[in-house]
């Protein structure tokens, strides 16, 4: 299974849509966390910066060996050592992380592959308990450039859905203008989670 069939845009045109800043900040990742598990690493838009922030490492995890490559050229020019690169079916297999080891996954622009309940699945194996899940999509509702289509972008409903049927916690809904809706799930009582304990 390929997540990256839908298409990906060369990677200059597909960054020019990211606030990465504006992102992270939004969904609360910063150097407070500690190991991430990107799934779905793509250029490797995301594992960068957030491998510049975050306290420990950073897994960075893709089916398509091309993206892994370029995530490992990128990697190399930051001379980044807090990052692990692996090329694998995450979908069909698993990311081989370990269990409960992880305090937060990223599924960026990730959900449009078939299979997102097994992606929720596989996100809630690897956190530890109060472990949170950060999803970012293409807002429906955005006004988006001609000839770019998002039409099998999920509804954030169906975000919720796929997490509360994989035992995650809703934490809260964030719209990223001027393209993104971010969200955010938890790995155990939404009201014990670092959310709503001023982390």
């Amino acid at each position: 299974m390929d997540v990256h069939e839908r298409g990906m845009l060369d990677q200059d045109t597909w960054e020019n849509f990211f606030d990465v800043k504006k992102i992270f900040a939004m969904l609360k990742l910063n150097n407070r966390v500690h190991d991430v598990v990107e799934l779905g690493c793509g250029y490797g838009t995301f594992t960068i910066p957030a491998a510049e922030i975050i306290s420990g490492k950073i897994v960075a995890v893709d089916n398509d060996p091309e993206m892994i490559r370029l995530t490992s050229e990128r990697i190399q020019q930051h001379r980044l050592e807090n990052v692990e690169v692996i090329q694998r079916d995450f979908i069909a297999t698993g990311s081989s992380v370990k269990n409960r080891s992880m305090e937060y996954v990223m599924l960026f622009n990730i959900l449009n592959a078939d299979n997102q309940q097994i992606l929720f699945k596989e996100a809630k194996r690897v956190l530890k308990k109060w472990g949170q899940v950060a999803v970012l999509q293409w807002n429906n509702e955005a006004d988006m450039p001609d000839g770019f289509d998002i039409a099998e972008s999920p509804r954030p409903e169906q975000c919720r859905e796929w997490a509360r049927a994989a035992g995650l916690g809703f934490v809260g809904q964030f719209d990223i203008k001027p393209y993104h809706c971010g969200m955010v799930f938890v790995k155990g009582n939404t009201l014990k989670s670092s959310w709503t304990m001023g982390k």
